[in-house]
């Protein structure tokens, strides 16, 4: 009969409700591996299985077969084929029979070997009974006292935050809670870069140890660690921002904050996807202050020699460890010019005129160091806004156009030096339009960088931009600052926008003032979006109330700041984590508090026909944790495209699954925040919590409160 059972199992419904009453005894030593092979494959496909696939699986399980093993298990795999194909009602009576085998084997063995004869009676029993495949069943107990004691509430943890502390209650110790945190992030393209500290770089490029460039209500840029980094997949419409001029190129999510200055010369954020008053402007720069007030004149030295200077060979007027350099002009403007530089930069030079070109001189320069013809001198976390327009004013007398005191062009090959240039503008307050001219002629000429440059303004009237809609399909990406405000560059265009952020909720429940560390209890993150290190840090800057910047000052206070609760956190990155891998460290760990950033990129076995099949089977398993191990499980996860700019919305909202998330959950939380066009477009940082399902205290109304962003708290 082992072998009909065999062919029975190869059904997935079958197995499933049958896999707790096979025993391994069924089987015989051959056709037992061929079982643990199909129980393989169930468990990890979760649907019915072909004999050809398990004989594939058997194979791949069994890879060092003899020849004549081979032959042997063939042979039985062709016996199950031939067998006829039997019913499931049909299949429940042979499993009955396989069943009554075994007991009758168990009975003979504890007669032979002596056993406890009540145990075979009870075994004989069953089988005339019929009552084989019937599990045991626990009743609920009868005893008033001990049924009280059960279900009566024992204090847990509790709230940081008094409005939810009232809205929720304690949260039960001892028995397991899954609650599901939503929140709208929203982005950028993938081809979208950002303005750091070493230049231009790609979002997806960001290996986050950098500091990037953030603007404040006044357009003051300041160069900052983001405290979140947003990576998502993304599919359907997003909105392209074009200039006619072309000084203007962005493609964002519909509700992306767009930063722009309002009649009253205010900075104001509007969702991309609303109407933008055409008499508003979009920003291009801000005004970044730093260490470097001054052009020196080596600097411009170096801005002259990047235009039209060279290489000369060693011993025209060098000196033992000196490099000489050689510029040659027809123009005395430039003659006069350098002259006047080198003199004050105090460095040796000797004069000729060109045999070889009439009217022309030629400069001979002596230098410790050989200048690069790049601008990789250039430190950006150190300029000054002014700095940036005396540099600007220089580079116009050599390797730009002076088309009027205000407008100026500057023409390189090198496009490093035209990004530079571009942030030196960008952090300068000025309007930077970057162009490329592709030359054809051949592999030897050089694609032309031409940056048009206008030093008295840094804004663009939003009626010459186009906005319309741009079908998408891939990764969007994002960071979080604390003023809201970055300085991105798509297809070399500059523009000041807003950012995303939706972490520092969980953050403050943990590492607030009375959040769960200093209550004592033991938390554990697992970080799959933003690096593990980053979460502590902030967590870190949150517990103490300091900002990174004074946390680096001084380490030796942070350190005996973080030392009460050092030992109650534990945070982790696991970028490939599956669910089961999940269950396996709660098991080892004493855990009251688990956090999954984001539950969703979790794996799990099984073939699944949609997305929304497989978040059902994890948030599933996620419950069956928080249970198993007496446990609060916190599944932070994203809302949708419809969430975004509203304060109020539910778990229909739920990226991916509108009710397989929330069926399995205890509580939800939807994050809201206002629409930036119903508060002025100024972010007041108050935040919407949502509960559309509360199995804890059953309240339903939101609650609100308030976000200090630089810290990551919540405040009632």
């Amino acid at each position: 009969m082992s072998k009909e059972l065999v062919k029975l199992l190869l059904n997935n419904s079958f197995y499933e409700d049958h896999k707790d009453k096979i025993s391994d005894n069924f089987f015989p030593d051959k056709l037992l591996s061929v079982y643990q092979s199909l129980k393989d494959l169930h468990e990890t496909y979760k649907r019915d299985i072909t004999l050809a696939e398990l004989w594939e699986k058997y194979k791949v399980d069994h890879p060092t077969m003899t020849l004549a093993t081979k032959k042997e298990i063939g042979e039985l795999f062709n016996t199950i084929r031939q067998l006829e194909d039997i019913g499931l009602d049909i299949g429940e009576e042979i499993l009955t029979k396989v069943w009554i085998e075994e007991l009758e084997r168990e009975a003979a063995d504890l007669l032979i070997s002596g056993g406890d004869i009540d145990e075979v009676i009870s075994i004989v029993d069953r089988i005339k009974s019929g009552n084989i495949l019937q599990e045991e069943v626990e009743y609920v107990t009868t005893d008033v006292y001990e049924m009280l004691e059960q279900v009566e509430a024992k204090h847990g943890f509790t709230w940081n935050l008094p409005v939810l502390q009232d809205a929720m209650g304690n949260i039960p110790k001892d028995q397991g809670v899954l609650g599901v945190i939503a929140a709208r992030p929203d982005c950028y393209s993938d081809d979208t870069e950002i303005l750091t500290e070493q230049g231009w770089k790609l979002f997806k490029d960001l290996d986050r140890t950098e500091k990037v460039a953030q603007v404040d209500e006044h357009e003051e840029v300041s160069f900052v660690y983001p405290t979140d980094y947003i990576e998502n997949d993304y599919q359907g419409d997003m909105v392209s921002f074009k200039q006619s001029q072309g000084r203007i190129d962005l493609l964002v999510t519909p509700n992306h904050d767009m930063v722009l200055k309002n009649r009253k010369n205010e900075l104001v954020k509007i969702k991309a996807k609303d109407n933008i008053p055409s008499n508003y402007k979009y920003i291009h720069s801000g005004s970044k202050k730093g260490f470097n007030f001054t052009l020196t004149p080596y600097q411009r030295f170096l801005i002259a020699y990047q235009a039209d200077g060279s290489t000369a060979r060693k011993g025209c007027t060098g000196e033992r460890g000196h490099f000489t350099v050689r510029f040659s002009f027809k123009k005395q403007r430039k003659v006069d010019r350098l002259i006047n530089i080198l003199n004050e930069a105090q460095l040796k030079y000797s004069i000729t005129k060109d045999k070889t070109k009439e009217n022309y001189t030629t400069i001979y320069v002596q230098c410790k160091e050989l200048p690069s013809k790049n601008f990789d001198w250039i430190d950006l976390s150190k300029v000054h806004f002014r700095w940036g327009e005396k540099f600007i004013e220089e580079l116009s007398y050599w390797d730009a156009t002076r088309r009027t005191d205000t407008r100026i062009k500057y023409d390189t090959t090198i496009k490093f030096n035209a990004d530079v240039v571009s942030s030196i503008c960008a952090l300068s307050g000025m309007q930077c339009n970057h162009s490329v001219f592709e030359d054809t002629r051949s592999d030897k000429f050089s694609d032309i960088h031409s940056l048009s440059i206008l030093t008295n303004r840094n804004f663009s009237e939003v009626r010459s931009v186009t906005k319309s809609k741009e079908y998408y399909y891939g990764k969007v990406y994002c960071v979080t600052v604390p003023h809201g405000r970055i300085i991105v560059r798509r297809n070399n265009k500059v523009a000041v926008a807003g950012n995303c952020g939706k972490t520092a909720f969980y953050v403050s429940l943990v590492y607030g003032e009375e959040g769960w560390l200093e209550q004592g209890a033991k938390v554990h993150i697992i970080c799959n979006e933003e690096p593990a290190i980053r979460t502590q840090v902030r967590g870190l800057g949150c517990w103490t109330g300091k900002v990174k910047s004074e946390l680096l000052e001084n380490k030796d206070l942070a350190k005996d700041l973080f030392e009460p609760i050092k030992d109650n956190i534990f945070v982790q990155d696991k970028v490939n984590m599956s669910i089961e891998e999940l269950d396996t460290y709660v098991s080892k760990n004493e855990v009251d508090v688990l956090i999954i950033d984001q539950l969703d990129k979790l794996s799990v076995k099984g073939m699944y026909n949609r997305s929304d099949e497989k978040l059902r089977v994890l948030y599933t398993s996620a419950r069956e944790i928080s249970k198993k191990y007496n446990c609060l499980v916190l599944a932070i996860t994203q809302a949708g495209a419809g969430a975004a700019g509203k304060m109020h919305y539910g778990f229909e909202e739920l990226d991916g699954s509108k009710t397989g998330k929330a069926a399995e959950a205890d509580f939800v939380f939807c994050v809201g925040m206002k629409d930036p066009k119903d508060t002025g477009g100024i972010d007041d940082y108050v935040r919407c919590i949502n509960i559309p399902k509360n199995k804890l205290s059953g309240f339903k109304q939101p609650v609100f409160y308030t976000l200090e962003p630089e810290y990551s708290r919540m405040r009632s």
